[in-house]
């Protein structure tokens, strides 16, 4: 197992930092030290309460009525904790390291992004980091914020981020910068995260949150694209060893929650049974190491919070066009009555089923047909160290295009291809290729 030196280069303002407005923390950059989160022969008590907690909604960033001293203050304090402390923010980064192939590889321990343990384990990961900084401050009902990127207005990153244990110096989003942006680090594509991601609340779950080998949209497309645009090609955010380093991670995570849990409560939706089949996780949560199952956070209630606001979708799309497809995954083409019905629809969604990715970074799915190529849509992976660069996996992918895209992608002899649009410090860009997926479905309201 590979072992490497703990670097916490906080400087004195952030471990002084008590108060909305105190100095920027001079260099926040955690590297993980690739150590089991959990001392070998602790003691694992099983899960079975809430402690005793009221249930209270997580609210907005931007809600005004937010206490940020008491975030800052119990950031400030986990900052101040040596590493070997496992409520420490250096600890609480390489449990998120750990658990994303970058220390040990799979298995064990199987990594828990790129399949439907993403949402699962995330969910539990923000509780007991939330428990752990309400203990810190010696307040049960501290909820962390979540960080509504799709919400016209709320895109640039909370100003409150930039300032004391807040504070992460290796971001590349510079305050007052729109998050949905051009990104630099890959290819200058962005995610349309207002008009998109309420399109996610009307997918099945296999859509939204995957299967047990599967990414979901969620993971592939808002979460990473999030991830990339606030870190860049270099800062914390930016590659999954190091993410959990960054306060905003929470936040940001908050709201990937909060998208689930808009899922849970839209319609007649029900989490899948396989989730009861996930192995149970362990965690510290500030007294004791506690595990978990994915049944004992479902509902949220369970675990003492709901959140204020759900994320409403606009009107589902309901016509379904399965593209039959030859070998090499090149369009047969449908009838002429769906074509027609494809281009007097206002916009169409595209599901790619299993669509198959090397390594991380941005994948521009195109279609190329008579020799021109269009571009589809980006899918965000973001990097996850050494172990999954070179790993092949498989996401379903949704997209919104226009009827003019969705007539080439049913033209016959249309072929689908995917090439990752990344350039910087670990990645090349790779030259388009044929894409490998299992199934193409177009739909219209």
């Amino acid at each position: 197992m590979t072992k490497r030196r703990t670097f916490l280069a906080l400087g004195a303002s952030a471990l002084a930092a008590g108060a909305v407005g105190s100095p920027l923390v001079a260099g926040a950059q955690l590297i993980p030290p690739c150590t089991p989160p959990m001392p070998a022969g602790a003691k694992v008590t099983p899960f079975s309460t809430r402690y005793r907690q009221r249930v209270i909604a997580r609210v907005s960033a931007f809600d005004a009525s937010y206490d940020w001293t008491r975030l800052t203050n119990a950031y400030a304090k986990m900052r101040a904790l040596p590493s070997s402390d496992p409520r420490s923010l250096a600890a609480q980064q390489n449990v998120h390291a750990w658990f994303c192939q970058q220390c040990a590889g799979e298995p064990p321990p199987a990594d828990i992004h790129g399949r439907w343990t993403f949402f699962v384990w995330h969910r539990a990961f923000l509780y007991f980091h939330e428990r752990i900084l309400g203990q810190l401050v010696g307040d049960t009902t501290l909820r962390l914020p979540y960080w509504d990127w799709e919400k016209s207005g709320h895109q640039t990153l909370p100003s409150q981020y930039y300032q004391g244990a807040l504070n992460d110096s290796t971001r590349e989003l510079q305050p007052g910068q729109n998050v949905q942006r051009h990104l630099p680090c890959c290819g200058g594509w962005y995610y349309d995260l207002i008009n998109d991601v309420p399109q996610e609340i009307a997918l099945n779950f296999t859509g939204i949150g995957g299967d047990a080998t599967t990414a979901g949209d969620v993971e592939v497309n808002p979460h990473g694209y999030v991830h990339m645009s606030v870190g860049g090609a270099n800062g914390d955010m930016g590659n999954l060893e190091l993410a959990a380093g960054d306060p905003i991670f929470f936040a940001h995570h908050a709201n990937v929650d909060r998208l689930w849990y808009s899922w849970e409560h839209y319609g007649s939706n029900v989490d899948p049974a396989g989730l009861s089949s996930i192995p149970a996780f362990t965690f510290y949560d500030g007294s004791a190491w506690r595990s978990i199952k994915a049944t004992q956070m479902i509902p949220t209630t369970k675990l003492g919070y709901t959140y204020d606001t759900k994320v409403a979708p606009p009107l589902r799309f309901t016509h379904y066009f399965p593209i039959e497809l030859l070998p090499a995954q090149i369009v047969k083409g449908p009838p002429p009555e769906t074509v027609r019905a494809l281009a007097a629809s206002p916009e169409v969604a595209v599901s790619l089923s299993r669509i198959q990715y090397t390594g991380a970074g941005a994948f521009t799915v195109s279609v190329k047909n008579a020799g021109k190529a269009t571009v589809v849509g980006t899918f965000f992976v973001v990097p996850h160290g050494k172990h999954a660069m070179n790993m092949t996996r498989a996401a379903n992918v949704h997209f919104i295009v226009t009827p003019a895209v969705a007539k080439l992608l049913a033209q016959p002899g249309a072929q689908l291809t995917v090439a990752r649009a990344v350039v910087g410090r670990q990645f090349t860009a790779l030259p388009p290729a044929p894409a490998k997926f299992e199934g193409l479905t177009l739909s219209t309201r």
